[in-house]
Parts: C-alpha cells; structure tokens; sequence
C-alpha cells in the first residue's frame, strides 16, 4: 500500500491503460492513424527491435549464428509472392491466412521486436515455400513468362523491403546503449553462477559506465554481496536500491527480507517480505521466505497459511520446490 499499486488488480490495471488507450485515439485519431503507419512500416522493415540480451548473447558465443539472416528482407518477398499466388486456394488456406492476419495484427496493436515478430516466421516460410514451388513449377512446364514476371514481383518486393526507413538514427543509438549496459549485466549474472565475484563486480562497473540505472546496480551489487556471504554489505545495497527507485522495487524488497532472515532479525524481515507479498501475491518464493519469517518470530498459523499458499502457488514442473515446501510445512507440526 505504501507504494500504492498493492489494491490494484492486473485486471484493473488492464482496464486503466485499455481506457487510456482508447481516450488517446479518440482525442488524437491523426496521430495514432501515424503511429499506426510507423509501426507497419517497422513490421516490413528489415531493422530489428532486438530489445532482448540474449539475441546479442547468441551472436557472440554461436560463430554460424552471425552468418544467418536474422530478419525478413528475404523470406517476406517470397512470402507475399505466396500470399498473393495461394489467393485462389484461400479457403483451404483459411486458417494460415487468418494467424498471419492475427499475428501482424497483435504486432500493430502492441509492440513491434524481433521476438515478437519471430512468430510470424514458420508461417511465412509456408508461403514463401509456395512461391518458390510455383516458380519452379513455372520454369519447368515452360511458362517462362509466368517465371519472369514471378521472379520480377519477388525483386521488386525485396528491394521495397530494403529500402524502407527503419529504425531511426537516435532511436538505434539508444538502442545499442541499452544493450550494451544489458550485455554487461548479462555477463555479471554469469560470473557470478561460477563464483567469480571479481569478474561479477568489474562487469558491474562497466555497466554502470555504460548508462545502466542506479537502482539496478545497486540491486545487483547487493546480490553479489549476498552470494558472497557479506550480509551487512547487500543489505545496504538493497535498502539503496529501494530508495533509488521505490516503484521497481520488488525484488529488492525480497532480497532485503532474506537478508533480514539470515541475519536473525525475523520482525524486519518479515515486513519486507510482506511488501514483497503484497506487490506480488502468487510468487511461491517470497510467500516461502515469509513463512520462514513467521515461523521464526513463533506465529505458527501465520507460517503454516503461507507455506499452503506458497504449496498452491508453486509451479507443477519443480517437484523440488514443492519437496521443499512440503517438508518445511511437515515440521510446524499439527
């Protein structure tokens, strides 16, 4: 509550931007038929919004990775070769024609990046493979003018697809900088599951340099200091994350808590791990932590309620969390 996001449903929440949303196309129809625009003409584009770490990370490790294309510029011109070519079969193709529709629907309405428009691809490569088959059907029944001109529209499509603006200048600039911090979190995050904190804190610095926020660093350092054993270190780095940024400050607040766990202080931990809780009641680990905090302190209903929510909260595929909360939950008794 004292973030004041804990009475809020997600389907409140949804409710509130869908409403924003639609305020915001009836008070500006022009500029959100522009938005509109932009973002079909980022659909088509070549430019990628890679906004994920590991897109990067991949390219990096896998040396074939950089020799593929990894982006429509020569799959789409076949495909809407295909598209138009299927046109009298469309019945039968119904439910291909309609996921694509679907698809670069969502994308116009949400959000255009590399991950999201990956979905389109096997589908695509459906009609592109159409195209190419009725190409090569062309050329050998000896309609050779049917090729051509097949051959010309697929150019033709490709070279639309090249040209058109993409991603803007200083957009893309912001892009490469937020992957480049990212990169670098990346990297700690992997010195640290060898234990390598000297590796971890220098790609700490670096993302720092890089322009990565303060409160993520702080986080992130607070949890290099956790993994080290140094509690009374992370528990500063936590508390500076939270006042930082107090609006992202979920998984600070748990963290803290764990600390707060660790270092016996039960009362504090508990209240952290409460905020944590509320801001995000279906998370089996912090409900876990809470129990643990509960039972400590000597409030065994308390416990024993979290530790049932967190058995119902904890995904069916980890039969070892379940284990766990199952045997912690055995010995608070009857």
């Amino acid at each position: 509550e004292d973030l004041g996001v804990s009475s809020l449903t997600a389907g409140q929440i949804s409710r509130f931007w869908i409403q924003k949303s639609g305020d915001f196309i009836r008070r500006q129809p022009g500029k959100f038929l522009r938005l509109l625009a932009v973002k079909l003409r980022l659909l088509l584009s070549p430019d990628e919004f890679v906004c994920d770490p590991e897109l990067g990370e991949m390219g990096r490790k896998i040396r074939a990775w950089s020799f593929l294309p990894m982006d429509l510029r020569f799959i789409l011109p076949l495909a809407i070769l295909g598209l138009y070519l299927a046109r009298v079969q469309w019945r039968r193709l119904f439910l291909l024609y309609a996921i694509l529709a679907l698809l670069a629907f969502n994308l116009l309405v949400f959000f255009i990046s590399a991950k999201h428009r990956l979905a389109m691809v096997p589908f695509l490569s459906l009609f592109a493979g159409y195209a190419a088959w009725a190409l090569c059907k062309n050329l050998l029944e000896g309609k050779y003018k049917l090729f051509f001109s097949g051959c010309l529209a697929a150019i033709l499509v490709f070279a639309g697809i090249k040209f058109t603006p993409g991603i803007p200048p200083g957009l893309r600039a912001d892009l490469s900088k937020n992957m480049l911090w990212l990169r670098f979190l990346g990297e700690a995050n992997s010195c640290l599951r060898r234990s390598d904190f000297a590796c971890a804190f220098g790609q700490l610095r670096q993302a720092s340099e890089a322009g990565a926020s303060r409160h993520l660093i702080s986080y992130a350092l607070g949890t290099v200091y956790f993994q080290q054993g140094d509690l009374p270190a992370a528990q500063q780095k936590f508390e500076q994350s939270i006042a930082q940024n107090p609006n992202y400050a979920l998984d600070a607040y748990y963290n803290l808590g764990l600390v707060h766990n660790r270092l016996g202080d039960y009362h504090s931990a508990v209240a952290l791990l409460e905020k944590a809780a509320r801001l995000d009641p279906d998370d089996a680990g912090i409900l876990f932590e809470l129990a643990k905090g509960y039972k400590a302190g000597g409030n065994i209903p308390l416990a024993r309620a979290a530790l049932l929510s967190a058995l119902d909260k904890v995904r069916k595929w980890e039969p070892q969390d379940r284990l766990t909360i199952e045997r912690e939950l055995s010995g608070l008794g009857e």
